[in-house]
């Protein structure tokens, strides 16, 4: 299941009070389906095996997670095969269970059953909310943004999980963002001299260049061509060029 923007329109066609909202996790998406964990992008995750000992024997779809504010720390600990220690600071919040079942919080109740006869302090499940007005929409964002939180997701209570991208399920953040493929990257100058001075990116419509966000060790390392980067910006030229652009993470 992926995300669409929030579209407050479509909120109201569909009526607010059929949405639940949780907070965005800063986390590592990721897939278990009941054997292994993988990426969003399908890549095989390689955790400790006392970390997915009493994982259940269904598939659970939710985000590796430390804490708000910590994204790079959560991806170190995927990318090392030497400290596996570090796994027990991770913790897999859940935000659905894939199933033919309508209703989220019905398919959540699948996962909340299991845990209640397998105990396991490395699964949570988000909690979600009901929300009353479009003013304490506001208000949890603005709470949740200045704990140095992502954002807010609304989600349908009333539909089915959706595998793509999922109209019913929304993003809500202070910013936009979206993701994008490397394709190249520019040489640095003055202080950045021998370093990458931005990324060459690719969406589904055009190329541009991202050289804020960058940090010194992403300049001396960047992603390899072809890896996917989520961006924020604000807005669209009429070109339809992503305005002031500002690099957020690698997406795993």
């Amino acid at each position: 299941m992926l995300l669409s923007e929030y579209d407050k329109n479509f909120i109201k066609q569909e009526g607010l009070e059929n949405f639940l909202i949780s907070e965005k996790l800063d986390g590592i998406r990721a897939f278990w389906d009941g054997k292994n964990l993988y990426s969003r992008n399908g890549n095989k995750l390689n955790p400790p095996q006392w970390f997915i000992k009493d994982f259940p024997p269904f598939s659970i779809d939710g985000e590796l997670w430390h804490k708000r504010d910590s994204f790079s720390y959560a991806v170190k600990i995927i990318n090392t095969d030497e400290n596996k220690i570090l796994w027990n600071d991770l913790r897999f919040y859940i935000f659905d269970v894939p199933s033919e079942l309508y209703g989220l919080l019905n398919r959540l109740k699948i996962l909340e059953s299991y845990l209640q006869n397998h105990p396991n302090k490395y699964i949570k499940i988000i909690p979600q909310m009901d929300i009353n007005s479009f003013d304490e929409l506001d208000s949890r964002l603005d709470l949740i943004t200045n704990a140095k939180g992502e954002g807010l997701v609304l989600r349908h209570k009333n539909k089915p999980y959706i595998k793509g991208r999922s109209k019913y399920d929304l993003k809500l953040k202070k910013f936009l963002s979206a993701d994008c493929k490397v394709v190249g990257y520019t040489q640095g100058k003055g202080k950045f001299i021998n370093k990458v001075g931005s990324i060459i990116c690719k969406d589904k419509i055009m190329e541009f260049k991202i050289g804020s966000g960058l940090s010194d060790d992403f300049r001396e390392n960047p992603p390899p061509i072809g890896s996917i980067v989520e961006y924020k910006y604000s807005g669209k030229t009429t070109n339809n060029i992503p305005r002031f652009p500002i690099f957020l993470r690698i997406k795993e």
